[in-house]
């Protein structure tokens, strides 16, 4: 190996010293010297004092190639042999070489996962969240984690995120309107969860108060105007029906199919859509074009859908997100299949896919030109692909 390094070194040599000569302006020497021959355009050299060039020219240009070839050499000897220290490195942008975090090093304070109210919020913000504190707190002996959550993202919550943060990942998932509207229907018509079973008009009542306080103190949250939003609606809708209890449960209980796909309907696009999922949506996708040079700043937007298509590499494509890599991305991935919907779909009592005639369900809700409309609309906004083309 040593003696091709001589060889080569030898050759480069012979080579950059006959670049280095050729570059020199002979001509401009002849002519200073006023040797040219007036036959032929060059300058006649047999009429020049070989001494004279070989001093003036040959010197030079050895000392020329001489440090061309050692720069050279030092490049194969030096740099090209270290280069693979850009393996444990991440490239975000020209100007900037960032070094893969450690498990124990990375900050999930600085982390929000964020969903929408049948988008996926068990999935994200209770499984992923419980699962990977559990697993930095036993790795790096750590006690006082928690990854912050929003139940149902909103602009307000993501530009107060990283305005207290220094460096921010933000994940926000969204689903497909018409599958989101399905499943909460269902979801309200069949849980057994505590809130759909609290008085109507006394969770109006307090919201009413919440935002009466919010106002005087000129600081109204988006929280509070969702949740007034639904109950009010909600209310309205009760005052029409008499019902033994006055609870959400028992309000889509009485209510006949198409009459509930209805109103969840329209408890959705004016509570839900409107308020928070397409402007979180549109937030996210803006902050992650404004962001993209500064390494710390990280937005993305996922689909439910792909947690149900390809759990796998969704899951993958998260931990990279959130930089978990190598063996403690393979250890939390273990941990993390336990939630996929395929395959433990019996141990998630959260979810409502299988559980109802979907292909009806559709057809009830989008036979409604006017709706179906809607649904298109807010799909495309969504940038979903319109899959119902025989309806409108």
């Amino acid at each position: 190996m040593r003696l091709k390094k001589i060889i080569q070194l030898f050759l480069i040599l012979l080579l950059n010293t006959n670049i280095a000569c050729k570059n020199i302006n002979f001509k401009s020497y002849c002519l200073r010297s006023n040797i040219e021959d007036k036959s032929h355009s060059k300058c006649n050299f047999l009429n020049v004092n070989t001494q004279n060039v070989k001093k003036r020219f040959i010197e030079p240009c050895i000392i020329l190639g001489f440090v061309l070839s050692m720069i050279y050499l030092y490049d194969i000897l030096f740099y090209n042999t270290n280069l693979h220290f850009l393996d444990n490195f991440n490239l975000d942008n020209k100007l900037q070489i960032i070094p893969k975090p450690q498990l124990c090093d990375l900050n999930f304070s600085n982390v929000l996962l964020g969903a929408h109210h049948k988008t996926g919020t068990m999935l994200l913000t209770r499984h992923f969240q419980k699962a990977i504190q559990d697993f930095q707190k036993e790795k790096c002996n750590i006690s006082n984690l928690e990854i912050p959550k929003e139940y149902c993202l909103n602009k307000e919550s993501i530009l107060s995120f990283i305005n207290n943060k220094n460096g921010a990942k933000i994940i926000n998932i969204v689903r497909n309107p018409v599958d989101t509207v399905l499943s909460g229907y269902n979801y309200h018509l069949k849980s057994r969860e505590k809130w759909l079973f609290n008085d109507i008009n006394e969770q109006k009542k307090y919201y009413q108060k919440v935002l009466l306080r919010q106002k005087k103190k000129n600081n109204i949250r988006y929280n509070a105007i969702k949740l007034h939003c639904q109950y009010n609606i909600i209310q309205k809708l009760s005052k029409n029906l008499s019902v033994s209890e006055n609870n959400i449960h028992s309000l889509y209980n009485n209510l006949t199919l198409d009459k509930g796909l209805y109103f969840e309907y329209s408890r959705f696009i004016n509570c839900e859509f409107n308020l928070d999922i397409l402007e979180s949506y549109q937030t996210i996708k803006y902050l992650k074009n404004k962001f993209k040079k500064y390494y710390h700043y990280k937005f993305i937007n996922m689909r439910l859908e792909s947690f149900s298509n390809d759990y796998n590499d969704s899951v993958i494509k998260f931990l990279d997100f959130i930089d978990i890599y190598d063996k403690n991305q393979r250890d939390l991935f273990k941990i993390l299949i336990n939630y996929n919907i395929k395959t433990n779909f019996k141990k998630r009592s959260h979810i409502t896919q299988n559980t109802y005639n979907r292909e009806n369900q559709i057809k009830i809700l989008l036979n409604d030109s006017s709706i179906c409309k809607n649904f298109k609309n807010m799909s495309l906004l969504l940038n979903y692909d319109w899959e119902y083309i025989n309806y409108c």
